[in-house]
Formats: structure tokens, C-alpha cells, sequence
């Protein structure tokens, strides 16, 4: 490890102080990546250690990317894929931390619903097993609870809001007949590096589905849970982030980022793929794109669009029958025709 020291002394810490400190970058190599921690050494009479510092840093990420020596850094998203159920009374925790995270880091977080047991099940196709409900993998790098407390605290221990490696969207686009998404992509690394095994996986999620009845295990309870203490049990849900598919695969295309890395270059990659036959509303799909590294099984980035809406202007005829039934069930697989 290498440690660089920045001493600051005659301080006189209280309720809310703020420091700004020059971090100094001389003598750092490139290609590395340096955590900023406070160390406490109190001197002389009467000191009292100040309550814990709250160090709005990002980690210091340095990539030599043209002559000049210009430093790059990427914004880093979280994502949480978070095993749930309709069924499952305390899930609503997890319902009320995913919408906590996404109102608080609209650019940083993105979660994955993954229902099982329920009207939205897609547990056993998306491949990820959760041994208790709600959990959650944070970027599979840990399996924990989707609380907002717990979400957040991992969110910031991540180094900051910033990262040395990214994927990002650039075009989405329906096939003719609508029934494939074809996906342009590109990634970016701030280092040099062979023998990589980064892959990108695709995940297809719904917002505004059902109202379905979640059981609510807060109904009149004194604890604040983001307003389902005053709701009854069960109580109808519009759910956000519901997967609908992920393709092809959990753990995404090998080959699909080259594995001798240059640092700040550009990587395209294009895929397609069917579009899902079991939402509710095919304008209000998102498509996500995960840069997944298949030697620590982590996901390192990601990006999101607004899944393209393409589907106007089409005619389409329905004998609805004489037997009761929902517009889906009429429909099949026609339904992603209708908005």
C-alpha cells in the first residue's frame, strides 16, 4: 500500500464542520486507486475526539489517457437485485428502500425487482437464488437487507460516487416486427489490463405493474414505514423495477469486452435480443445494461435507458370471444402491440 500524509493541526472540531483539504497527488501512480481516511491524534489538554467524520470524497481513480496526462473517472451505479414477493409481509421494507434509494441517487442506484411466488414470478428464470425475503445482492458483491439504511451505507462505502470502470447505452432500437431489441453499447476502462473477463448482461424491467394485494406485515404498526403503518394488510401495490427478463444469461456474453483492455478506449458492442412477452405496459419498460466481471463475479457498472417506444400507427384486430378473460390473456403475444 502506499500511504501519503496531509496533517492539519490547531483544528477546532464541532457540530457540522466542514474542511476542505488539497489532497496531494504528486508521487501517485497511475492506474491505482487511493481511499481518502481521516486519522485522529489529538495532542495537548482537554481534547475531545470529534463525533465521525462524514468524508465527501470520492476514491482518487488515475488514468494517464493522452499526452497531457488527463485523469478520468466514471459515475458508478449500484445495483441492487432484490428478491421479493407479494406474498412475503416484511418485503414492503424493500419496497420502501428501493423507492428511498431511487429519489435520493437517481444517478447512482438502480434496482431490480426479482419477484418469486407471485403474479410477477420470474425468480427461477433470472437465475439468482435469495435464501431469505426481502434480501438483496448489491452488485453481487454481498447479499444483505434492502433496507434504505443498509442500501445506503454500502452505497458510500463504495469509494464514493465514482469509478474507474463504465458501460454506457447508445442506441436502442426494435427490430421491424417489434418482437427484438437490438442494443449498442460501449464500455470504457481508466487503466490498462489482459487476460479480462468483463461481459455485459441485459435486464428488461417494468414499472407501475399490477395493483397486486402485498401483504403488509407494518399495517398500524407505530414504526414509520414509508406509509404502509397506515395501510392495511394486504393492501393493493403499483410495483416498480419488476424484472421481466435478462439476457442471456446472469452472467452476460463472454467475449463481449475484450479481454486485453487499453485504458480510456472506447469498446462497441451490439446484441439482440426478445423483447418479453409478460408485461403489463411495453411503455413503461427500462432497459438496463450490466458490466459483469466473470473472474470476482461482481457487477463494476451499469447503465439505464428508457426502453425506445416504436409501436404507433399499428392496426390489430381482437375477437375478444365470448369468454371472460383479461385483455392479456386475449392477446398473447400480441399484447406488446398495444400501449
Amino acid at each position: 500500500a502506499t500511504f501519503l500524509n496531509k496533517e492539519i493541526s490547531d483544528l477546532n472540531f464541532s457540530y457540522g464542520t466542514t474542511i476542505n483539504v488539497d489532497i496531494p497527488t504528486s508521487g501517485l501512480s497511475t492506474n491505482h486507486a487511493y481511499k481518502v481516511e481521516p486519522i485522529y491524534q489529538p495532542t495537548g489538554t482537554n481534547v475531545r475526539l470529534p463525533l465521525p467524520v462524514s468524508i465527501n470524497q470520492p476514491a482518487l481513480v488515475f488514468s494517464t489517457c493522452d499526452a497531457g496526462g488527463a485523469k478520468e473517472l466514471y459515475p458508478r451505479r449500484m445495483v441492487v437485485e432484490e428478491g421479493t414477493g407479494t406474498w412475503c409481509q416484511y418485503c414492503v421494507w424493500g419496497i420502501v428502500g428501493m423507492e428511498y434509494m431511487a429519489e435520493n441517487y437517481p444517478d447512482n442506484f438502480y434496482g431490480i425487482a426479482v419477484h418469486s411466488g407471485d403474479q410477477m414470478d420470474i425468480e427461477d428464470k433470472y437465475g439468482l437464488s435469495f435464501n431469505s425475503y426481502p434480501s438483496a445482492y448489491f452488485n453481487r458483491k454481498e447479499l444483505s437487507s434492502p433496507a434504505s439504511y443498509t442500501m445506503e451505507q454500502f452505497l458510500k462505502n463504495q469509494s464514493g460516487l465514482t469509478t474507474n470502470a463504465m458501460v454506457k447505452i447508445t442506441a436502442a432500437t426494435y427490430s421491424d416486427d417489434y418482437t427484438q431489441l437490438k442494443v449498442s453499447a460501449n464500455t470504457r476502462f481508466a487503466f490498462d489490463k489482459t487476460g479480462a473477463d468483463y461481459r455485459l448482461a441485459y435486464v428488461i424491467t417494468e414499472n407501475e405493474v399490477g395493483p397486486y394485494l402485498q401483504n403488509n406485515a407494518y399495517a398500524g404498526s407505530d414504526n414509520e414505514m414509508g406509509g404502509f403503518e397506515k395501510l392495511p394488510s394486504p393492501t393493493p401495490v403499483l410495483y416498480n423495477d419488476v424484472a421481466r427478463g435478462i439476457y442471456p444469461s446472469l452472467t452476460g456474453i463472454e467475449g463481449s469486452v475484450p479481454a486485453a483492455i487499453t485504458a480510456c478506449t472506447d469498446y462497441g458492442y451490439e446484441y439482440s435480443f426478445p423483447m418479453p412477452k409478460n408485461c403489463d405496459n411495453y411503455a413503461n419498460l427500462k432497459l438496463t445494461v450490466l458490466l459483469y466481471d466473470a473472474k470476482t463475479g461482481e457487477i463494476v457498472n451499469a447503465d439505464r435507458v428508457v426502453c425506445p417506444v416504436g409501436r404507433s400507427n399499428i392496426e390489430l384486430s381482437v375477437d375478444m370471444g365470448d369468454e371472460p378473460g383479461t385483455l392479456a390473456e386475449k392477446l398473447g403475444d400480441q399484447l406488446g402491440y398495444i400501449y
